[in-house]
């Protein structure tokens, strides 16, 4: 909500109403309303981990405002306070450093200061990322790093010959491109919604792949489109700016950011989609009095169909089981959700009175725990539950080969090597008592 407000007092900086006339109100409170009720933000607000996409989002509206702010009023002290802003946002998450470009972009798109006098304003912000930078850097070192060989820590493994190997480079770019069609889709069509785009959710596109030709070719356009209109300095070219200079820092196209993708990570470009939606539908109409009975109702609407789906969606985060075991529906091919799915599983069942439901609930995860292992052969932990459920249900030979199993891929898997003694024990005595 807030941040919502807040983007609506960033665009009323962008499109004046003294400017603009009553179109200006319309359209910036349509891009607003859209932000808000958009229910790609559910994850954004409803998971903790969402705090520090609005945090970061924040600070660096804030920034932008106060930038606008200094020049339409004359103030240049106010750059310091966006300055402020803009670290803060910083320290919440790195993201916030695209606006390092989109400040200068939005002062030379909306005001007439010079070039000189854009970059003269846009240097508080850069040394607020120079010292948010040096910070990072003497906490976590300099060096990036190469990609793990980790199936849940880098997405563009393949497995061939009992062991994984990376994507070339042509795989890797156009998976990477197919997920910014997905996340474009799940803009305009919020369905299905998902917590979880872990392997093998999305799995290998290949550069011949419709799938990437389609979405290459339109952000392709969008690029195009966007340097054309920085000579004319149209503002729905900005929009267009505002959504991808955001989205390129998690496109894992920069840099591998450790997932396909995710909708949290959708919670900053998509101020560029509702300000591009709402000029599309609410264009500005500079003093004249705009035709908004019909195309108001368009908006409304649409704003309307998003909250109810965001309304839908939010239930989902009651919980972890009610979480992982709603989105296994769609994430189905998740290594990373099975396997939270068979662990919630084990656990929920321990504390379940019911002997018949606690039974199903094991079989139940046994069978997360086998997809889990079939999407990622070298998935300890889906060993270890998939042995824990066997355990539980005293199928003990299976769960000693499962614990075993986890053992010849991490010899030492702490859990592992405290379960398999247990197992042995009970297992030995099990079945000297009933054979």
């Amino acid at each position: 909500g807030a941040t919502a407000v807040l983007f609506f007092l960033v665009l009323l900086l962008i499109f004046p109403p003294e400017k603009f006339g009553q179109s200006s109100w319309y359209t910036c409170f349509g891009a607003a309303l859209l932000f808000a009720a958009h229910p790609i933000h559910t994850e954004a607000v409803a998971n903790i981990k969402g705090r520090d996409e609005i945090l970061a989002l924040m600070g660096s509206l804030s920034a932008l405002y106060f930038a606008l702010r200094s020049l339409c009023a004359r103030r240049p002290a106010l750059h310091l306070a966006g300055a402020a802003c803009l670290f803060l946002g910083l320290m919440s998450k790195e993201n916030a450093i695209t606006f390092l470009a989109l400040i200068p972009l939005a002062l030379y798109y909306f005001t007439k200061s010079s070039i000189g006098s854009t970059l003269k304003a846009t240097l508080p912000y850069a040394a607020a990322v120079i010292l948010f930078l040096l910070i990072r850097g003497s906490i976590l070192g300099w060096k990036m790093g190469a990609p793990p060989m980790e199936f849940m820590n880098n997405p563009y493994l393949k497995w061939a010959e009992n062991q994984y190997i990376p994507y070339t480079g042509g795989e890797r770019f156009s998976t990477a491109i197919y997920t910014l069609g997905r996340y474009l889709q799940l803009l305009i069509f919020p369905h299905p919604l998902t917590h979880d785009y872990y392997p093998k959710h999305i799995d290998l596109i290949k550069p011949s792949d419709l799938r990437f030709l389609l979405p290459f070719i339109l952000h392709l356009g969008l690029v195009v489109y966007g340097i054309w209109g920085l000579r004319k300095k149209t503002p729905l070219s900005f929009a267009v700016w505002l959504y991808l200079i955001p989205l390129s820092i998690v496109s894992n196209l920069v840099f591998p950011i450790g997932t396909h993708m995710a909708e949290r990570l959708l919670f900053m470009p998509s101020t560029g989609f509702a300000l591009a939606a709402a000029l599309l539908i609410l264009p500005l109409k500079k003093r004249e009095k705009p035709r908004q009975n019909l195309l108001t109702a368009v908006l409304i609407g649409v704003s309307i169909l998003f909250g109810l789906r965001t309304v839908a969606r939010n239930p989902v985060w009651k919980d972890n089981f009610t979480l992982f075991t709603s989105d296994v529906a769609v994430s189905g091919n998740s290594a990373k959700l099975r396997n939270a799915v068979a662990g919630e599983l084990v656990t929920q069942s321990e504390r379940e009175p019911d002997s018949l439901r606690k039974i199903t609930m094991l079989n139940q995860a046994k069978g997360h725990a086998q997809k889990a292992i079939e999407l990622h052969p070298l998935y300890t932990n889906a060993y270890l539950i998939k042995g824990n459920a066997h355990f539980y249900l005293k199928e003990y030979d299976l769960a000693i080969q499962a614990y075993r199993q986890a053992l010849t891929i991490n010899p030492e898997y702490k859990e592992a090597l405290q379960n398999l003694p247990l197992a042995l024990r009970d297992g030995g005595r099990y079945y000297g008592e009933t054979e």
